[in-house]
C-alpha cells in the first residue's frame, strides 16, 4: 500500500483517532482552521456544547502527546473537515507539523482518506 516504509497509515490503539499518517512538510494550510477559528466557526454557525469543546481539546492534547512520544514538538496544529458519507456530516482531521524538520502528521478516523493522501502525495 505505502510507497515508502516511512509513509504508511498506522493504526492507533487508543485515543480519539484510529489512524495516523506521517508525510513530508506542508508549507501551506489553505482550507484548514486553527483551534480558535474552529471553535469560533462552530459557535457562530451551530450550537456547540461543552462536551464538544472538551472533545476538541482532547484531540489536540492527544496529538501533542503522540508527537512528544517521538521526542518532537508540534509547531502548527490545524483542523480540517472531511465528508463522512455514513452520517452526512463532517469528520475532523488534525494536521500537526513538527518543529524539527517540518514533517507533518495527519490524524483521522477515515482510513480511506489517509490512504488517498498517502497514494497521491507521498
Amino acid at each position: 500500500m505505502a510507497k515508502h516504509d516511512f509513509y504508511e497509515v498506522n493504526r492507533i490503539r487508543r485515543g480519539p483517532f484510529r489512524y495516523v499518517l506521517s508525510i513530508g512538510p506542508i508549507d501551506q494550510f489553505h482550507f484548514s482552521l486553527s483551534k480558535e477559528q474552529l471553535m469560533s466557526n462552530l459557535a457562530n454557525n451551530f450550537y456547540i456544547s461543552n462536551s464538544e469543546i472538551a472533545e476538541i481539546e482532547a484531540m489536540e492534547s492527544y496529538v501533542i502527546k503522540y508527537i512528544e512520544m517521538i521526542d518532537e514538538a508540534p509547531h502548527i496544529i490545524r483542523y480540517l473537515g472531511i465528508p463522512n458519507d455514513n452520517n452526512n456530516d463532517l469528520d475532523l482531521v488534525v494536521i500537526a507539523k513538527i518543529c524539527n524538520n517540518g514533517t507533518c502528521f495527519v490524524f483521522s478516523n477515515d482510513f480511506e482518506y489517509l490512504s488517498f493522501i498517502n497514494n497521491k502525495f507521498c
